[in-house]
């Protein structure tokens, strides 16, 4: 029976980052499909597939507690602007994945709480996973 994934690994820039337990999503960045309809005459139809190439861009959201170290960490991915490198390395008994994420930015601002239990959610987009 397949054991289902929750513990990944994420390194940003080479380094192991702390984060909040499930809270790690990605997107690929294979982009959305479009299928329209064409008629052919006749009651007939056939279809028209095309890619959104504007979607083909890749995405990881993950979330931090919020502390002085990753405050800083934060700060500094946000002024590397698209030059971060983002990183999922994930196993279980049915194997491993491993996403890496080049030119990646943090294109969210990210808002910071100074309470119990409080996190961070960090938004990268960039290139496509490889």
């Amino acid at each position: 029976m397949p054991e289902q994934l929750s513990d990944l690994t994420v390194i940003v820039n080479n380094e192991v980052v702390g984060v909040e337990p499930n809270s790690v999503k990605w997107k690929d960045g294979l982009g959305e499909s479009k299928v329209r309809t064409m008629s052919v005459g006749g009651g007939k139809t056939e279809q028209v597939f095309a890619q959104d190439l504007e979607s083909h861009i890749g995405e990881v959201t993950f979330e931090l507690a919020v502390t002085i170290d990753h405050a800083k960490l934060v700060r500094g991915w946000k002024i590397k602007r698209n030059t971060n490198v983002v990183q999922l390395i994930g196993k279980n008994p049915d194997g491993q994945i491993q996403k890496t994420f080049t030119q990646s930015a943090l294109t969210s601002e990210p808002e910071f709480e100074a309470a119990a239990e409080s996190t961070v959610e960090c938004v990268f987009m960039g290139n496509q996973a490889v």
